[in-house]
Protein backbone atom coordinates (compact mmCIF):
# COMPACT_ATOMS: atom_id res chain seq x y z
CA UNK A 1 0.00 0.00 0.00
CA UNK A 2 1.34 3.52 -1.01
CA UNK A 3 2.05 6.12 2.09
CA UNK A 4 0.00 9.13 1.58
CA UNK A 5 2.00 11.94 0.84
CA UNK A 6 2.51 14.54 3.48
CA UNK A 7 0.96 18.13 3.64
CA UNK A 8 2.37 20.42 5.12
CA UNK A 9 1.06 24.25 6.15
CA UNK A 10 3.59 26.94 5.95
CA UNK A 11 2.60 30.59 7.39
CA UNK A 12 5.30 32.99 5.90
CA UNK A 13 5.54 36.12 3.99
CA UNK A 14 6.20 36.40 0.51
CA UNK A 15 9.49 37.45 -1.08
CA UNK A 16 9.94 38.12 -3.97
CA UNK A 17 12.98 37.07 -5.07
CA UNK A 18 11.92 33.37 -4.07
CA UNK A 19 15.12 32.88 -1.70
CA UNK A 20 13.18 32.88 1.43
CA UNK A 21 9.66 33.08 2.74
CA UNK A 22 6.71 31.20 1.72
CA UNK A 23 8.34 30.58 -1.88
CA UNK A 24 11.44 28.89 -0.27
CA UNK A 25 9.01 27.14 1.62
CA UNK A 26 7.11 25.70 -0.85
CA UNK A 27 9.95 25.03 -2.85
CA UNK A 28 11.41 22.63 -0.01
CA UNK A 29 8.68 20.64 0.30
CA UNK A 30 8.57 19.72 -3.20
CA UNK A 31 11.79 18.96 -3.04
CA UNK A 32 11.41 16.65 -0.39
CA UNK A 33 8.48 15.22 -1.56
CA UNK A 34 5.55 16.44 0.03
CA UNK A 35 2.77 18.44 -0.73
CA UNK A 36 2.89 22.28 0.34
CA UNK A 37 -0.23 24.80 1.28
CA UNK A 38 0.25 28.29 2.38
CA UNK A 39 -1.06 31.24 3.76
CA UNK A 40 0.82 35.11 3.63
CA UNK A 41 1.59 37.05 6.53
CA UNK A 42 3.19 40.24 5.23
CA UNK A 43 4.34 40.97 1.63
CA UNK A 44 7.56 41.93 1.47
CA UNK A 45 10.28 43.63 -1.37
CA UNK A 46 13.27 41.94 -0.79
CA UNK A 47 16.54 40.77 -2.55
CA UNK A 48 19.35 38.34 -1.76
CA UNK A 49 20.96 41.05 0.46
CA UNK A 50 18.39 42.71 2.03
CA UNK A 51 14.65 43.57 2.95
CA UNK A 52 13.36 46.96 1.87
CA UNK A 53 9.88 47.02 3.13
CA UNK A 54 7.40 44.94 4.96
CA UNK A 55 3.72 45.14 4.62
CA UNK A 56 1.86 43.34 6.67
CA UNK A 57 -1.58 41.17 5.99
CA UNK A 58 -4.43 42.04 7.94
CA UNK A 59 -5.52 39.60 10.42
CA UNK A 60 -8.88 39.23 8.91
CA UNK A 61 -7.53 38.75 5.91
CA UNK A 62 -4.82 35.90 7.35
CA UNK A 63 -7.71 34.08 9.06
CA UNK A 64 -9.68 33.78 6.29
CA UNK A 65 -6.35 31.80 4.46
CA UNK A 66 -5.83 29.70 7.09
CA UNK A 67 -9.56 28.83 6.74
CA UNK A 68 -9.18 28.31 3.30
CA UNK A 69 -5.79 26.91 3.03
CA UNK A 70 -6.67 23.92 5.54
CA UNK A 71 -10.07 23.04 3.87
CA UNK A 72 -10.27 19.65 2.68
CA UNK A 73 -7.00 18.01 4.02
CA UNK A 74 -5.22 16.53 6.72
CA UNK A 75 -2.36 18.42 7.96
CA UNK A 76 0.65 16.59 8.77
CA UNK A 77 2.83 19.33 9.87
CA UNK A 78 2.53 23.42 10.13
CA UNK A 79 5.76 25.86 9.88
CA UNK A 80 5.75 29.47 11.03
CA UNK A 81 7.92 31.85 9.53
CA UNK A 82 7.49 35.67 9.64
CA UNK A 83 3.84 36.65 11.35
CA UNK A 84 4.74 40.51 11.40
CA UNK A 85 2.09 41.70 13.71
CA UNK A 86 0.65 41.21 17.30
CA UNK A 87 -2.97 40.60 15.46
CA UNK A 88 -1.22 38.01 12.74
CA UNK A 89 0.23 36.21 15.97
CA UNK A 90 -3.34 35.65 17.62
CA UNK A 91 -4.81 34.55 13.74
CA UNK A 92 -2.42 31.92 14.13
CA UNK A 93 -2.90 31.05 17.94
CA UNK A 94 -6.29 30.88 16.72
CA UNK A 95 -5.94 28.66 13.75
CA UNK A 96 -3.43 26.58 16.05
CA UNK A 97 -5.97 25.59 18.80
CA UNK A 98 -9.13 25.34 16.37
CA UNK A 99 -7.90 22.24 14.28
CA UNK A 100 -5.53 19.46 14.02
CA UNK A 101 -2.52 20.39 12.63
CA UNK A 102 0.17 17.66 13.95
CA UNK A 103 3.74 18.97 14.45
CA UNK A 104 4.29 22.51 14.94
CA UNK A 105 7.65 23.98 14.00
CA UNK A 106 8.45 27.58 14.61
CA UNK A 107 11.39 29.61 13.01
CA UNK A 108 11.43 32.67 15.62
CA UNK A 109 11.85 35.26 12.71
CA UNK A 110 12.70 38.91 14.41
CA UNK A 111 14.87 40.68 12.21
CA UNK A 112 15.93 40.59 8.83
CA UNK A 113 19.84 39.86 8.77
CA UNK A 114 20.20 43.35 7.67
CA UNK A 115 18.36 44.94 10.64
CA UNK A 116 14.38 45.83 9.41
CA UNK A 117 11.92 44.72 12.20
CA UNK A 118 10.51 41.07 10.81
CA UNK A 119 7.59 41.16 13.75
CA UNK A 120 6.46 44.13 15.77
CA UNK A 121 7.90 45.07 19.20
CA UNK A 122 4.40 44.96 21.07
CA UNK A 123 3.77 41.47 19.18
CA UNK A 124 6.81 39.82 20.84
CA UNK A 125 5.23 39.16 24.61
CA UNK A 126 2.49 37.51 23.00
CA UNK A 127 4.96 35.53 20.74
CA UNK A 128 6.86 34.60 23.33
CA UNK A 129 4.22 33.56 25.75
CA UNK A 130 1.34 32.42 23.73
CA UNK A 131 2.48 31.11 20.34
CA UNK A 132 5.80 29.46 20.53
CA UNK A 133 4.34 27.00 23.56
CA UNK A 134 2.08 25.31 20.29
CA UNK A 135 6.04 24.44 18.97
CA UNK A 136 7.82 21.15 18.49
CA UNK A 137 10.79 22.54 16.92
CA UNK A 138 11.82 26.18 17.66
CA UNK A 139 14.53 27.15 15.14
CA UNK A 140 16.27 30.22 16.35
CA UNK A 141 19.55 32.04 14.74
CA UNK A 142 22.33 32.86 17.58
CA UNK A 143 20.57 36.50 16.95
CA UNK A 144 17.39 35.75 17.42
CA UNK A 145 18.26 33.15 20.57
CA UNK A 146 20.10 35.72 22.34
CA UNK A 147 17.04 37.97 22.12
CA UNK A 148 15.40 35.05 23.64
CA UNK A 149 17.28 33.92 26.26
CA UNK A 150 18.74 37.05 27.01
CA UNK A 151 22.08 36.48 26.84
CA UNK A 152 25.41 36.83 24.59
CA UNK A 153 26.30 33.77 22.60
CA UNK A 154 29.67 33.22 21.06
CA UNK A 155 30.95 30.30 21.54
CA UNK A 156 28.73 26.59 21.35
CA UNK A 157 28.99 26.28 25.16
CA UNK A 158 26.55 29.32 25.58
CA UNK A 159 24.71 28.02 22.69
CA UNK A 160 23.91 24.77 25.30
CA UNK A 161 22.91 27.13 27.76
CA UNK A 162 20.72 29.60 25.88
CA UNK A 163 18.79 26.20 24.38
CA UNK A 164 17.77 25.00 27.84
CA UNK A 165 16.60 28.57 28.94
CA UNK A 166 14.57 28.64 26.38
CA UNK A 167 13.31 25.82 26.65
CA UNK A 168 12.52 26.17 29.87
CA UNK A 169 10.60 29.45 29.53
CA UNK A 170 8.57 28.08 26.42
CA UNK A 171 7.85 24.80 28.64
CA UNK A 172 6.97 26.91 31.82
CA UNK A 173 4.32 28.95 29.28
CA UNK A 174 3.21 25.92 28.16
CA UNK A 175 2.17 24.80 31.73
CA UNK A 176 4.27 21.25 31.56
CA UNK A 177 2.72 18.37 29.65
CA UNK A 178 4.24 15.59 27.96
CA UNK A 179 4.30 17.08 24.59
CA UNK A 180 7.82 17.51 22.77
CA UNK A 181 9.72 20.17 22.53
CA UNK A 182 13.06 20.63 21.50
CA UNK A 183 15.12 23.70 20.80
CA UNK A 184 17.52 24.16 17.42
CA UNK A 185 19.93 26.94 17.36
CA UNK A 186 21.72 27.66 14.35
CA UNK A 187 25.34 27.92 14.44
CA UNK A 188 25.86 30.00 11.30
CA UNK A 189 27.00 33.19 13.23
CA UNK A 190 29.63 31.44 14.82
CA UNK A 191 32.79 32.59 13.74
CA UNK A 192 34.44 29.05 13.28
CA UNK A 193 32.39 26.05 11.74
CA UNK A 194 28.87 26.46 12.07
CA UNK A 195 27.33 23.99 14.97
CA UNK A 196 23.96 23.53 15.61
CA UNK A 197 22.96 22.47 19.26
CA UNK A 198 20.13 21.04 20.03
CA UNK A 199 18.34 20.88 23.16
CA UNK A 200 15.08 18.17 24.06
CA UNK A 201 14.82 18.96 27.66
CA UNK A 202 17.37 16.47 28.96
CA UNK A 203 19.92 16.29 26.84
CA UNK A 204 22.17 18.47 24.12
CA UNK A 205 23.21 17.31 20.93
CA UNK A 206 25.98 19.32 18.51
CA UNK A 207 25.36 18.77 14.63
CA UNK A 208 28.77 20.01 13.45
CA UNK A 209 28.91 21.43 9.80
CA UNK A 210 31.53 22.95 7.43
CA UNK A 211 31.89 26.45 6.59
CA UNK A 212 31.62 27.04 2.97
CA UNK A 213 31.96 30.01 0.45
CA UNK A 214 29.07 32.11 -0.40
CA UNK A 215 25.91 31.74 1.71
CA UNK A 216 22.07 31.44 0.64
CA UNK A 217 19.20 33.22 0.48
CA UNK A 218 16.42 31.81 3.06
CA UNK A 219 18.55 29.17 4.31
CA UNK A 220 16.85 29.48 7.87
CA UNK A 221 13.47 28.83 6.12
CA UNK A 222 14.55 25.92 4.13
CA UNK A 223 16.49 24.96 6.95
CA UNK A 224 12.65 25.25 9.28
CA UNK A 225 10.73 23.77 6.66
CA UNK A 226 12.87 20.64 6.25
CA UNK A 227 12.83 19.47 9.82
CA UNK A 228 8.79 20.05 9.21
CA UNK A 229 8.94 17.95 6.33
CA UNK A 230 11.12 14.83 7.85
CA UNK A 231 8.76 14.95 10.83
CA UNK A 232 5.30 14.71 8.72
CA UNK A 233 7.28 11.43 7.25
CA UNK A 234 7.34 10.12 11.16
CA UNK A 235 11.49 10.80 11.09
CA UNK A 236 12.05 11.48 14.93
CA UNK A 237 12.59 14.71 15.65
CA UNK A 238 16.77 14.66 16.26
CA UNK A 239 17.04 12.84 12.96
CA UNK A 240 14.97 15.32 11.25
CA UNK A 241 16.77 18.17 12.21
CA UNK A 242 20.03 16.37 11.43
CA UNK A 243 18.75 15.80 8.41
CA UNK A 244 17.73 19.53 7.41
CA UNK A 245 21.17 20.12 8.15
CA UNK A 246 22.57 17.73 5.77
CA UNK A 247 19.64 19.44 2.80
CA UNK A 248 20.42 22.88 3.66
CA UNK A 249 23.82 22.78 3.48
CA UNK A 250 24.15 20.57 0.47
CA UNK A 251 21.91 23.87 -1.11
CA UNK A 252 25.01 25.64 0.00
CA UNK A 253 27.74 23.62 -1.44
CA UNK A 254 25.71 23.73 -5.15
CA UNK A 255 25.32 27.71 -5.17
CA UNK A 256 21.61 27.23 -5.24
CA UNK A 257 20.70 30.53 -4.33
CA UNK A 258 17.73 31.21 -6.51
CA UNK A 259 16.61 27.29 -6.70
CA UNK A 260 13.26 28.31 -7.72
Amino acid sequence: MTEAIPTILTIAGSDPSSGAGLQADLYTLHDLGCRGRSVVTAITAQTNDRVLGVWPTSADVLTQQLATAADGVELSAVKVGMVATAANVWATIWFLKSRPHGDVVIDPLLHSSSGLPLLDKSAIPIFRQQLLPYATVITPNIPEAMALAGMQIATVEAMEVAAKSIYEEVYRFRGGGDRPLVIAIKGGHLRRDPVDVVYDGTQHYRLSGERLPGGIHGSGCRFATAIAAGMAKKMPVVEAIAAAKVYVTELVRKGEKDPI
